[in-house]
């Protein structure tokens, strides 16, 4: 509350930026104001009675007021310097001219240690210096030499006092100065890490939730290190994917036109090399290079002149290091602890992607592997099916009703007719045709229905081949078992030789049957 009620009469103009002048300018508004109130009605009234005399007290309060009006300019050294020199210049006049007592001496001490609050050193000793040799020039040309020792010794005490206490408060206040602006830089460099902190760590986390979203491969590396160098400002980026023999760090992702080139070239590094790459695959933690020109890890590449510093973080899961991402500055000690903190953690997280993706991968030419061979079998057991029937190899209906088919040609076709194929486990065991009225194409809606019908029909007639196998499977079994427990009971080798001989015949499903007993054989006999 009192802060509010001064300011508008003792604040500083805003022009004035130091402290420490700002201090002063507060003090001499305060004390120039208030003498100003005070030195106004004591000089007024003397000078209505007597104008001749009191025009001389009439300079304190004009002085006054031009101090406190310049004290709210951006020059209120100027304000001081005019109220201290004033003063003491027209208390010396008035003693030297006899207006005054020569004791006037006391007064001058005041614009004195006045001036200790404020002025800076250099004006407060000349207002000293000069206070001191004035009133000794005035004692010493009133012929009174023996009261000397009052009027001069006590000015220059004063005066070396003020001397003393101006050098000591610029010293302090210097010293306060200087820490102030260090504490204000420490302060800014404090909020400009914070700050950069703050946008590297929302960086990260952008590029990371990209990285959780990628699903291909080289859409992920390439992305990520684009987003690095983009939200980063780094030179290069560039990531490295360790083969599966890990003999070699092979380049899969690099930004600019020579990262292009180097992908052309196929670049790579081998695993354990004195490269940087090499050092981070066989040491599986970060290696930094600090200044490129000194450094013994760093090679210099001549597609990236301007590599000042290089940091490379690998791409590690529990067990293996899968690669590395590689950073590159074109400052000198670019990357510290943080950054290695920030960018490790990135690091891990494309580690777990990459992972990611070529597990998918791998299930993915499992599940083709598997399909494939799926498809395979249901092809040759479909092959095996039809050799075996002996029937039509379909049906057709026509005006006579429905007709078998035997030979499957599709020439004789009707306009318009639509084929659908019949599809088990992706091998099209058949096909159905349907040939509309008219010749025109079915609308969509009749399509939708007719390949629902397809899939059914595909679907029953797998169920029905199966179901076949599996009847003609237990039967060989029966037969088997009944085989087996019947030549367990015989002890004739005739007896066996002429059963077995019958049984395989019949499960054959042939006339005749031949087995027997070769002591001395050879490859051609059993040809």
């Amino acid at each position: 509350m009192i802060k509010r009620i001064t300011d508008p009469f003792i604040a500083p103009s805003p022009q004035v930026q130091s402290p420490i002048r700002r201090q002063r300018a507060m003090i001499l508004a305060a004390v120039t104001l208030v003498l100003f109130l005070i030195a106004l009605p004591s000089t007024l009234i003397p000078f209505l009675l007597d104008p001749a005399l009191g025009v001389w007290g009439l300079s304190a309060p004009i002085t006054f007021a031009i101090g406190y009006v310049l004290s709210r300019t951006p020059y209120p050294e100027v304000g001081g310097s005019i109220v201290i020199y004033i003063q003491v210049a027209v208390l010396l006049v008035s003693a030297a001219v006899g207006i005054l007592p020569t004791d006037i001496w006391v007064l001058v001490i005041i614009p004195v240690l006045l001036a200790t609050l404020v002025l800076p050193l250099v004006p407060t000793l000349i207002a000293a210096f000069g206070a001191a040799t004035g009133m000794t020039a005035i004692y010493i040309a009133s012929g009174t030499p023996a009261a000397l020792i009052g009027p001069t010794g006590v000015p220059a005490t004063l005066s070396v006092i003020a001397a003393v206490t101006a050098y000591l408060r610029e010293r302090d206040l210097g010293l306060i100065a200087d820490q102030t602006t260090e504490l204000e830089t420490y302060s800014s460099q404090l909020e400009e890490e914070v700050e950069l902190r703050t946008r590297n760590i929302l960086a990260t986390a952008e590029i990371g939730r990209r990285i959780a979203e990628s699903r291909e491969m080289e859409r992920l590396l390439g992305q990520t290190v684009d987003l690095i160098v983009d939200n980063f400002d780094f030179y290069h980026a560039q990531i490295f994917l360790v083969d599966e023999a890990r003999e070699w760090a092979i380049l899969r992702a690099s930004t600019g036109e020579a990262g292009r080139q180097l992908l052309e070239r196929k670049h790579r590094l081998a695993v354990g090399s004195e490269s940087v790459i090499g050092q981070v695959v066989t040491r599986a933690e970060p290696v930094i290079a600090l200044d490129t020109d000194t450094d013994a890890v760093h090679r210099r590449n001549e597609l990236l002149p301007n590599t000042r510093s290089e940091m490379a973080l690998p791409l590690r899961t529990t067990d293996t290091v899968l690669g590395v991402l590689d950073i590159q500055s074109v400052k000198a000690n670019a990357f510290g602890q943080a950054d290695i903190s920030i960018f490790q953690t990135l690091a891990d997280q494309l580690a777990v992607s990459v992972e990611r993706i070529r597990l998918f991968q791998r299930t993915q030419e499992d599940l083709a592997q598997i399909e494939n061979l799926n498809r395979q079998l249901t092809r040759e057991s479909w092959n095996e099916y039809a050799l075996r029937r002996s029937d039509a190899r379909g049906y057709q209906t026509g005006q006579d009703g429905v007709e078998p088919v035997t030979e499957v040609d599709g020439a004789g076709k009707l306009p318009g007719t639509l084929s659908l194929p019949l599809t088990v486990r992706g091998e099209t065991i058949g096909v159905l045709d349907v040939a509309p009225r008219g010749g025109k194409e079915p609308d969509p809606e009749t399509q939708l229905l007719l390949e629902a019908v397809a899939e059914r029909v595909a679907q029953a007639l797998e169920n029905t081949r199966l179901t076949e196998q599996s009847r003609r499977q237990a039967e060989q079994e029966a037969v088997l078992s009944r085989l087996t427990t019947e030549l367990q009971t015989m002890t004739d080798i005739n007896l066996i030789l002429r059963t077995v001989a019958e049984q395989t015949s019949r499960v054959m499903g042939t006339s005749r049957g031949f087995v027997h007993l070769v002591l001395e054989y050879d490859e051609d006999q059993l040809a």
